[in-house]
């Protein structure tokens, strides 16, 4: 049983579901929390509550404004920054307004004040902010406009307003018509709503790419995308402009999301239609409703708030009814899997004053203390008979697919071991290759440099040679023109007068010899200049051959290490498509798994729809056989009649007769009606299928 609160027992912050983010208030908090805990952060009484994707907002009793989570689009209210895992304040805007109402919608936030003026920051890419441009804004700036406004609500890329006239005000995308205007155009200011005969109206909200309003008079209408049927009109396309919902009257308030629609009367009947593959109509079936059917509700209620795939309600008791999809523990109940198809109480000792949901976490308003009793869970919950089933279903799944991820991770590093020995392998064999290349390109040189010795000694041999002959050729030619310069001489000496004494006789021959050995001389310096000018010319070539051999053998070793990196990088490339390879395997093995199992739950859908039209196929049969019974029966009887009637009643007869002929044709019209009834219902759910 709930804690009856008592005078110091405040209003506190509750969060629950998604954490990672910091949307949940709480740092510690990086897994999702399954049960309502406290926000310790928050000393002070909680007044307002907003939840959007990714944060949250708080307004305090003291009138600040805080902001807490991820928002990269200036949501957050905080200026530049775009995460923060605790509250923060929002001081970027004047501190004497007092704040009435917030709105979260996807990406951006509305504020609304005592005195009409709404507030509004975060993404504005189709001017959902309402200031008249689309520009992103990252801390409160006011809505361009002059109304007084007295509610507001905020969708994905929409918002909208009520005034203090009744008159509905939207603005931003109009992608699926949810402004409820016909023009073709968005809106970056508030603009309002002009179609005929509308009424006045008390309340506004905003969902997913659609939007409701409740009249003065308790009329519901709808508008905007009408995918999974979640305008309540029997339909699943869009409308442009305001319509009205006949099946339920005196609405007192209304929700509506992304896949469904909840509906709360003055009278306490609660009504919901739309998607409902997670059970989040609470009718304790998972088939969609185009139209709205009413639930059954353990108490009174008092609040409705509907999620993504999920519903909300609070009861006069202050108690918390949930049911729909658990997915990140959004309901609270202490489970992350499995569907809750009728609304239950989420076991725990605080009430609830207040909510706000937003796809996969919740904010809530709370007053008492305590935390759930240990083992609620597993006692006092009300669960769907298939959602143990589910859960082991999915558990051997996850079994089955932890041992296939663990086998492919096996033979994976098998074949990686084996493909490592084989490079290894590879790697040797290269190696020994290279050895084997590298002493036989010595060996060439070697022999190439030998052999270019050889040539080398030949042509210097050649050359000397021939400088020796050319010298002994002109020492030759020198000696016999000493031959001739002595016989010239001596023929001279001997027809001149022997006038010349001993002494330049001898001076004589002193001056020839020296002249000789001159000659000498000259012809050596000749030949040594001759020798060198060979010896230079075989040192330059067998110098530029060695250097021409070094530089091939470099661009051979250059030439070498590339094709070694090419093949490495080719080896890694390899590894890297055949890894690709395997993930996109396993990412379809999870995409025809996740079709397979989408298939059996429409064939299992399908399958209680055809039951459906089965029973009221039979109950038509039965009716039809009732009815000819019937006139079996009557036909008796007035043949009874007839009998005992005289012959001038053969009048009355032929009237009855035609009377009866008259009502077999109407039921022949009945029953053809009825088939085409059934016809077009198939047709229908057909459409319905092929747009989902």
């Amino acid at each position: 049983m709930s804690e009856t609160p008592t005078a110091q027992h405040k209003q506190q912050l509750y969060s629950w579901g998604r954490q990672r983010e910091g949307q949940g208030g709480r740092p510690e908090d990086v897994d999702d929390q399954t049960w309502p805990r406290v926000v310790e952060m928050f000393p002070v009484k909680i007044k307002l509550v907003a939840s959007g994707v990714d944060r949250s907002l708080v307004v305090d009793e003291d009138n600040r404004m805080w902001s807490f989570g991820r928002g990269w689009m200036g949501e957050l209210g905080l200026a530049y920054k775009t995460q923060v895992s605790y509250p923060e304040q929002i001081t970027k805007v004047n501190p004497q307004l007092k704040w009435k109402q917030i709105a979260c919608g996807s990406e951006h936030t509305l504020a609304l004040t005592e005195d009409g003026e709404i507030w509004s920051w975060g993404a504005n890419e189709m001017g959902q902010l309402g200031q008249g441009h689309t520009k992103m804004v990252d801390r409160p700036a006011k809505v361009m406009s002059d109304q007084r406004f007295t509610h507001i609500s905020a969708g994905t890329s929409h918002s909208i307003a009520l005034n203090d006239l009744g008159e509905i005000y939207t603005w931003g995308g109009k992608y699926m018509g949810q402004l409820g205007n016909s023009r073709p155009v968005d809106f970056t200011i508030p603009c309002k709503i002009e179609a005929e005969n509308l009424p006045s109206f008390k309340f506004v909200t905003a969902g997913d790419y659609s939007s409701a309003a409740i009249s003065i008079s308790g009329d519901l209408y709808t508008w905007g995308s009408g995918a999974h049927g979640r305008l309540g009109l029997g339909t699943t396309i869009s409308f442009d402009v305001p319509q009205r919902v006949p099946e339920v009257e005196s609405v007192r308030l209304v929700s509506i999301t992304a896949n469904h629609c909840i509906a709360l009367t003055d009278t306490n009947h609660v009504f919901t239609w739309g998607a409902n593959h997670n059970g989040e109509l609470g009718n304790g079936l998972r088939q969609r409703q185009l139209r709205p059917i009413e639930i059954k509700t353990p108490e009174t209620f008092n609040a409705i708030h509907a999620g993504y795939e999920s519903s909300f309600a609070i009861g006069d008791s202050g108690s918390l009814y949930v049911w729909g999809s658990c997915a990140n523990g959004v309901l609270g109940v202490g489970r992350k899997v499995g569907d809750i198809l009728v609304p239950t109480r989420v076991n725990t000792t605080v009430l609830f004053r207040g909510l706000s949901v937003h796809r996969r976490h919740v904010l809530a308003i709370c007053q008492g203390t305590g935390e759930p009793p240990e083992g609620w869970s597993k006692e006092n919950e009300l669960i769907d008979p298939r959602i143990e089933e589910d859960r082991l279903a999915a558990e051997a799944k996850k079994e089955q697919a932890d041992a296939k991820i663990a086998a492919n991770t096996a033979a994976e590093e098998a074949y990686l071991a084996e493909a490592a020995k084989r490079v290894a392998q590879q790697q040797e064999k290269l190696e020994k290759t290279k050895i084997d290349v590298a002493k036989r390109q010595e060996e060439e040189e070697e022999a190439k440099r030998r052999e270019a010795e050889e040539k080398q000694k030949k042509i210097a041999e050649s050359h000397r040679r021939a400088a020796l002959k050319k010298a002994e050729e002109h020492a030759r030619s020198l000696g016999q023109e000493i031959e001739e310069d002595a016989t010239k001489t001596d023929a001279k000496t001997e027809s001149e007068p022997q006038e010349e004494d001993e002494d330049t006789r001898r001076q004589r021959e002193r001056e020839e010899r020296r002249r000789q050995l001159q000659r000498e001389r000259e012809a050596r310096e000749a030949e040594e200049k001759v020798e060198e000018k060979v010896e230079k010319k075989v040192e330059e070539k067998v110098e530029e051959k060695v250097e021409d051999k070094l530089e091939d053998k470099t661009e051979e070793k250059e030439e070498d290490v590339h094709d070694e990196e090419k093949e490495r990088e080719e080896r890694r490339e390899r590894r890297e498509r055949e890894r690709e390879a395997r993930e996109k395997e396993e990412r379809e093995q999870e995409e025809r798994e996740r079709e397979e199992r989408e298939r059996l739950r429409r064939e299992r859908e399908e399958a209680r729809e055809l039951e459906e039209l089965q029973r009221q196929e039979r109950e038509a049969e039965e009716k039809r056989k009732e009815e000819e019974a019937a006139k079996e029966e009557a036909a008796k009887e007035e043949e009874s009649l007839s009998l005992e009637q005289d012959s001038g009643d053969d009048e009355d007869l032929d009237e009855e007769e035609a009377r009866l002929l008259a009502e077999e044709e109407e039921l022949r019209r009945l029953e053809e009606e009825e088939a085409e009834l059934a016809r077009l219902e198939a047709e229908l759910a057909e459409e319905e299928e092929e747009s989902d």
